[in-house]
């Protein structure tokens, strides 16, 4: 979910600078089931895991446009370039749910904000496909640092989360 402002600048018919500011939110649902057998006891236990993370960023994009040329319907623009994010709020809860049958224990927790890297970067890469004044299209986003800071000891520093994202975008062209 997100929303912003992106600026173009075009040097010729099929090549154009484009930039903007977005705010936006990444992050994912993650479930985990999994057994576990103890060979000394014998009981089997069984896993279940949630986590739910929501990252806020702040970002700004920028991205070299290629226009596909005029013979091919519909007309079509290709963009790659990188961007940077700074993060605004953060939250991460898991639900972590330990079963042998008979027993059952439950435990909740949620990881701070300042668990989190404040900033992000990577690259993006997408397609804007224009019709009159509106734009629909899409992009794939790759973060390139790990969105857990590592030198807290409290966070597994094991851990390889990055940011990476599909994106549907539609647009409104005011010129």
């Amino acid at each position: 979910v997100g929303g912003g402002v992106y600026i173009n600048y075009r040097f010729d018919r099929s090549v154009a600078f484009r930039t903007g500011f977005i705010a936006n939110q990444k992050g994912a649902e993650v479930v985990q089931s999994f057994e576990v057998n103890d060979s000394l006891s014998g009981i089997a236990y069984e896993h279940y895991n949630t986590s739910d993370t929501r990252l806020n960023y702040f970002e700004m994009p920028f991205l070299i446009c290629f226009g596909v040329p005029e013979s091919y319907h519909p007309r079509f623009n290709l963009y790659f370039g990188i961007y940077g994010a700074i993060l605004i709020s953060a939250s991460q809860n898991v639900t972590a749910t330990m079963s042998t049958g008979v027993i059952t224990s439950t435990d909740q927790y949620s990881t701070q904000k300042s668990a989190f890297r404040k900033n992000d970067y990577g690259i993006l890469l997408g397609v804007i496909i224009p019709i009159d004044k509106i734009e629909i299209g899409g992009n794939y986003s790759l973060g390139f640092p790990r969105i857990l800071r590592s030198d807290i000891a409290d966070v597994n520093q094991y851990v390889d989360h990055r940011n990476r994202v599909f994106s549907f975008i539609i647009g409104y062209r005011i010129k």
